[in-house]
């Protein structure tokens, strides 16, 4: 079940089509502190099961409508303006999530915690699982890093502003996204999201 999900997700990310922002559709789940979301089948029976519907018309205005697959067999994914405010790498691994819900799983639990205590069905059928496989892939390769001399909105009393004493500003409702962006191993953004996916 994992590599046909790790593949699906492949596969689909190759094709997907955004919403964005999603805010503004018809139907939407942003509120807020929604990340990202997609339309499917509210079929969750544990098992691999690609989506099916809601199917759409290839020509379709996913703003008026929800879709979830199209025609040509593109799924789409809604994307909320709380994704941008999210670190670089959170906006990549929210793909993977939404991508994975295209496959089955649903939104068991996004906390780390939690999902080591799940038994292995419910892993399996959690989408938060897949995303934080992705990122520890993708930290493992590339690491979780500060920029050097971070790009920020506001200087600093000493130049160069480096990351680690600007923690206090890591939820800074005016400043977090930026710090979170340039400053993520400081902030500990590589180890969770700002909004839920």
């Amino acid at each position: 079940r994992v590599i046909l999900t790790m593949d699906f997700i492949e596969r689909e990310l190759d094709e997907v089509r955004y919403v964005y922002p999603a805010d503004s559709a018809a139907e939407t789940a942003c509120d807020g502190n929604t990340a990202a979301y997609v339309w499917k089948d509210d079929e969750a029976d544990g098992r691999y099961l690609e989506t099916t519907a809601p199917l759409c018309g290839d020509d379709a205005d996913p703003f008026k409508e929800p879709c979830a697959v199209d025609q040509s067999g593109r799924y789409f994914v809604y994307l909320c303006h709380a994704w941008i405010n999210d670190p670089k790498s959170w906006r990549v691994s929210t793909f993977v999530h939404e991508a994975a819900h295209h496959t089955g799983p649903v939104d068991v639990t996004y906390d780390i915690t939690g999902m080591k205590q799940l038994q292995q069905s419910e892993q399996l059928d959690n989408a938060a699982n897949y995303q934080y496989f992705a990122q520890e892939v993708a930290y493992a390769a590339w690491g979780c890093l500060d920029s050097k001399s971070p790009r920020l909105p506001f200087s600093c009393d000493t130049a160069p502003c480096p990351c680690p004493p600007l923690a206090g500003y890591c939820h800074d409702p005016y400043y977090g996204a930026a710090v979170r962006d340039q400053c993520p191993m400081t902030c500990g953004a590589c180890d969770g999201p700002g909004a839920e996916p």
